[in-house]
């Protein structure tokens, strides 16, 4: 009898057990969109000079290093709101701009279109294509 209620019981202690629903994976623009984003690396694929020094580095927060505290903010309806902090690299704290994914691994930013190596939730990194006065430009953003 002790082995028949065995398995019974077993049965009706796990077949009565609460599932827990696993949440749904954010898709790449819930990712993007999930709040600001601010810069972490501006690196060039070569060197480039800085008009201030003369002097050449791939380091893109060297040479706009008013970049160092902007945090940009890619929203669910398509506008990038981009804070240029307290370091202003224009004439305007906040200029507004769009966004959109082509794919899911590329995204099309103000008329410029980048390839997204990593998009976790956490890091964003896109990579600019190199052009003839232009070497390809990595950015990675973290929050």
């Amino acid at each position: 009898m002790r082995k028949l209620l065995t398995p019974i019981i077993f049965f009706a202690l796990f077949s009565c057990a609460k599932k827990t629903d696993t949440p749904a994976p954010l898709t790449a623009q819930q990712k993007i969109s999930s709040g600001p984003w601010k810069y972490k690396s501006i690196v060039f694929a070569s060197p480039v000079m800085v008009k201030a020094t003369g002097q050449y580095t791939t380091d893109g927060l060297i040479v706009e290093p008013c970049a160092s505290d902007d945090q940009n903010t890619f929203n669910q309806n398509g506008t990038v709101l981009e804070n240029d902090g307290v370091i202003l690299c224009g004439s305007t704290q906040i200029v507004t701009g769009n966004w959109s994914l082509v794919g899911n691994n590329q995204m099309l930013w103000d008329n410029n279109l980048y390839t997204i190596t990593q998009n976790d939730g956490n890091t964003l990194i896109i990579v600019l294509p190199a052009t003839a006065s232009l070497p390809a430009i990595t950015t990675t953003f973290a929050h």
